[in-house]
């Protein structure tokens, strides 16, 4: 007998936000998404240096070094770690979304549809920052290095965007090997994956990131910039085209 499970039945689903407003306008957006847990994450401002290095989220160094840089970095982290714990400990699959992200209209569908496919990957992204370096194998064992060069494309407007998805067929959507991406927007992850994830993520350290095409190294001060040195230990796989997109700019980005 074919498999009913409703997409739902089979995830859970976490929204990172700090935000009741900006929870509001992802529900609005998003009027087709179902049983996500919205609850508030801690504010950035509200977390002590103590509790930080004590659950293992970031050290002392990526502490001091987030002084200097806008907010949102540790919070980020913070809400991260413990979804991706919580995914853990119900030994399902979490769909784990920020609160600036627009999910494709038939998200559940292509998770249903493609479940096979899913479950067996340790992190499945279904969008990335378009104002970054993409790199996937569109050929298998070859990789490759992407940017988009129009500005608008690069923080597109929630219309533009919507209009994007709307047009894009989950039918016409490729699972490719991920290399590296930034921006969390939107992303599966199984308890396995979320496990290597909490290991080899956490706590952000002054290791330095090293990501192909850029001429420089990166400090790990994000949870999105540390993932970038596990991806080669995991499955990790990214939707082609996007299932989700964000604006990814100074209004929409958290806090």
């Amino acid at each position: 007998m074919p498999d009913t499970t409703s997409a739902t039945e089979r995830i859970g689903q976490r929204l990172i936000s700090i935000d009741p407003e900006r929870v509001k306008s992802f529900t609005t957006r998003n009027p087709h998404l179902e049983n996500i847990d919205t609850s508030l994450g801690a504010k950035e401002e509200d977390l002590q240096a103590e509790q930080i290095i004590k659950e293992g989220i970031a050290t002392k160094e990526i502490i001091e070094a987030c002084i200097a840089l806008p907010k949102g970095n540790l919070g980020n982290a913070h809400s991260m770690f413990h979804a991706l714990q919580e995914c853990s400990r119900q030994d399902r699959h979490f769909l784990i979304l920020e609160d600036d992200v627009t999910v494709h209209p038939n998200i559940y569908s292509f998770i249903r549809e493609r479940w096979q496919e899913i479950k067996d990957a340790d992190f499945l992204a279904l969008g990335a920052n378009t104002d970054a370096l993409i790199c996937f194998e569109a050929v298998k064992g070859m990789k490759l290095g992407a940017v988009f060069f129009e500005q608008e494309d690069k923080h597109p407007s929630h219309s533009r965007i919507n209009a994007i998805l709307s047009s894009c067929s989950i039918k016409n959507t490729a699972i490719h090997k991920l290399h590296n991406m930034f921006g969390t927007c939107a992303f599966l992850v199984s308890p396995d994956g979320a496990r290597k994830l909490t290991e080899q993520a956490f706590p952000l350290d002054s290791r330095p990131v090293e990501i192909p095409l850029l001429p420089h190294l990166l400090l790990g001060v994000s949870f999105d910039r540390r993932i970038n040195s596990v991806f080669k230990h995991i499955d990790a796989r990214i939707c082609i085209p996007f299932l989700a997109m964000t604006p990814n700019d100074a209004k929409s980005s958290r806090v």
